[in-house]
């Protein structure tokens, strides 16, 4: 698995564990799925541990997992461990 596989597999289950599903769709953008500001503050906490510097505006302005992804990759280095 690459490391941009590894890391939209985190971020998808942070939110399918918000929406309560089992899975979502990498392309499908986050508020097109159902999720509110509560649950975006909510998954941004969660992603912390892995991604220190990722900001609730991060995912208002890269909506989908796949760029979500691809944004921390390029600018968020992840968390030793």
């Amino acid at each position: 698995m690459t490391v941009m596989e590894t890391a939209c597999e985190t971020i998808a289950h942070a939110f399918a564990e918000a929406l309560d599903v089992p899975a979502i769709d990498w392309e499908t953008g986050f508020f097109d799925l159902g999720v509110d500001s509560k649950m975006v503050v909510r998954v941004v906490s969660d992603l912390r541990g892995q991604w220190p510097g990722v900001r609730a505006v991060d995912v208002f302005s890269h909506p989908t997992v796949r760029d979500l992804a691809a944004h921390l990759a390029a600018t968020h280095p992840p968390a030793a461990g």
